[in-house]
Order: C-alpha cells, then structure tokens, then sequence
C-alpha cells in the first residue's frame, strides 16, 4: 500500500486495446530516373569531371570521351 492512500482509492487497471489491423497491400509504385547518356556512344557510364569556368565537363569511361554535351533521358523505374 502506498503512502497516504486509502483502500479504496485504488482503481483497476485497464486491459491495453489491441491494434487495429494492418493491411498491407502489394502495391508497385513508378518513378522516374534520370540517366546520364554519352552523345557518342551512347552508353550510360559517365562521370563529372571539372567544373567552375570551363562549365560542366564530363568524361566517358566507354569511348573516353570528354565534353559539356551529354543526354538527359527520364527512365521509368518500378519498385518491387
């Protein structure tokens, strides 16, 4: 008994509700990527190479090329 309480003071303890159902749903949500792609070749496998005056510059590791034109595409991309 704590002190200062009376008997009565005492009130019953409560049963913890239970959680509300999860659903879960198998959902595939679509985004968009954006890729890289070289004017020459065509592949995918650039990386930034300078910057700041000369403007952006990148750099091919397929055909080594080296320049500030590159293509911009928009992939869908599904999540599992």
């Amino acid at each position: 008994m704590v002190h200062g309480s009376k008997e009565g003071d005492l009130k019953p303890m409560r049963k913890p509700t239970p959680h509300p159902t999860i659903l879960i749903l198998n959902v595939r949500l679509e985004r968009t990527v954006r890729i890289l792609e070289c004017p020459q070749c065509h592949g995918i496998d650039l990386y930034y190479e300078a910057g700041l005056i000369t403007g952006h510059k990148y750099h091919c590791k397929t055909c080594n090329y080296i320049g500030a034109f590159v293509i911009e595409r928009e992939v869908k991309d599904s999540e599992p």
